[in-house]
């Protein structure tokens, strides 16, 4: 359905195409990372105002054949079973939902160093977080963990057992619990 081959290095961003999603900074690096891995594929999920302008960004890299937008999808946990790296290249961010499920999936994951992200990710355990609006550096990270599947599937391991022990449903609830106990008890 997606046209990848069982050989594919596959590159996963889940987010609405919109400027403060930095899609183009993603863009703009896939070059440097097709240079060391010419199979790997980038997978957009996501609909948004900047879709036709992302796409004529590929073209003009001469990209195109390794980018896909899959637009809208309702089957995004089946979709982050393919990918090997989870990118979230966001100029602004708030606790990023599509971090948070790429990483309860066991994904490793490179996201820009705003906002919420880095209350998620640990540097060199979870993931790798670069500075916003810097393709190089993007670049730099997305090589550095296509190159090293180890490292991958150990960041993924961290970040599956990160997610649940601090952002499941379960710890949500006992932490509203405990701060209900403690105004209560204020009181």
């Amino acid at each position: 359905e997606l046209g990848l081959k069982p050989r594919d290095l596959v590159i996963g961003s889940v987010g609405s195409l919109y400027p403060v999603k930095g899609h183009h900074y993603l863009l703009d690096a896939m070059p440097a990372v097709l240079q060391p891995y010419p199979n790997a594929v980038l997978l957009f999920v996501g609909r948004g105002d900047l879709e036709m302008s992302l796409k004529e960004q590929a073209n003009r890299l001469g990209i195109e054949q390794q980018v896909r937008f899959l637009g809208m999808r309702h089957d995004v946990a089946r979709l982050l079973s393919l990918i090997d790296l989870f990118v979230l290249p966001s100029l602004s961010e708030g606790l990023s939902l599509a971090l948070l499920e790429a990483m309860a999936a066991g994904k490793a994951v490179v996201a820009t160093r705003v906002g919420g992200n880095t209350e998620l990710i640990i540097e060199g355990e979870t993931g790798m977080l670069v500075p916003s609006k810097n393709s190089e550096a993007l670049a730099a990270a997305i090589c550095k963990l296509l190159g090293d599947r180890a490292m991958r599937e150990d960041f993924g391991r961290n970040a599956a057992n990160r997610v649940q022990k601090r952002f499941s449903a379960a710890q949500m609830a006992n932490r509203y619990q405990g701060l209900y106990r403690e105004l209560v008890g204020a009181k």
